[in-house]
């Protein structure tokens, strides 16, 4: 949002929690828009409680993504096989288990390090993976 020049407001978007499950996205999803009916996107932590969240949305009677756009993070296979197919972030997941590794490896071998020593920092890119459960906020 900053980087398209709008403004920030954490306090002004609504969190609901779920169980990581397919029926965790669900509840939450059903909990967020009995809270905040004029919600029109939802970013779900995982595919598995975005797949519950399209289940959630359509349970409220609302389309997808003409009513509200649904993106996942994670890309599982199955995501693409959605109805519609879930709009998510893809990660790096080999990357990310080939660096994990390599972290282990190095406490393994020089030590955890002290309390004073910052942890070491990882970043790897992530991918916008655009298909048909998100769109253009309704007008």
């Amino acid at each position: 949002m900053r980087a398209a020049g709008l403004s920030v407001d954490r306090a002004g978007v609504p969190v609901t929690y779920g169980n990581h499950q397919i029926e965790g996205g669900r509840q939450a999803t059903i909990e967020l828009l009995k809270h905040h009916p004029g919600l029109t996107a939802i970013f779900v932590l995982n595919d598995l409680m975005a797949l519950g969240a399209l289940e959630g949305a359509r349970g409220f009677g609302r389309r997808i993504p003409e009513d509200v756009s649904i993106v996942g993070f994670d890309d599982v296979p199955y995501a693409a096989l959605a109805n519609p197919p879930l709009t998510t972030v893809g990660q790096p997941i080999r990357e990310l288990g080939e660096q994990a590794a390599d972290l282990l490896l190095m406490v393994v071998e020089h030590g955890a390090g002290n309390a004073q020593s910052e942890p070491p920092r990882v970043s790897l890119p992530n991918q916008l993976i655009m298909r048909k459960s998100s769109g253009p906020a309704p007008s």
